[in-house]
């Protein structure tokens, strides 16, 4: 039986751009999905889509500059969750990112952030300029008869 309200619960996080306070979110975020009785793997993927957005705004976008602020806005519905993660960055070009499984990047330990985030949530898309990108998960519903 789900908890989840019929209207969407709406929350919005102001934080500087240090990753502990990325880690604080994703949890929070967690924690109302759990609330709201999500189940554990998509749980799971919006944490992991969560924490790749906002860590790629405090580190690529704000470039680690604790002044500059990440804004991220959740919608929680009873069958998704919408999320928008914006930096104060001067954008990039999604399109342009080299292939984390090529054979030239296979070996870093760096650049699958965006990939991840395709991954685990069911859709992400950006602005034109780059800043900001909304994601959304829909909410698991167990094996299919």
């Amino acid at each position: 039986m789900s908890h989840a309200p019929a209207h969407p619960i709406r929350k919005s996080w102001d934080i500087p751009s240090t990753l502990p306070v990325v880690r604080d979110l994703v949890e929070e975020v967690a924690q109302l999905l759990d609330a709201a009785v999500w189940g554990a793997e998509a749980v799971f993927a919006v944490r992991m889509g969560l924490d790749e957005a906002v860590a790629n705004a405090v580190k690529h976008g704000n470039q680690g500059d604790a002044i500059k602020r990440v804004l991220v806005e959740m919608a929680l519905h009873p069958d998704r969750v919408e999320l928008k993660v914006r930096d104060q960055g001067g954008g990039f070009d999604p399109l342009a990112l080299p292939d984390p499984t090529g054979a030239d990047c296979i070996g870093r330990t760096h650049g699958r952030g965006v990939m991840l985030m395709r991954v685990y949530m069911n859709e992400v898309c950006y602005n034109w300029q780059g800043n900001e990108v909304s994601m959304m998960r829909h909410r698991d519903r167990g094996p299919q008869a």
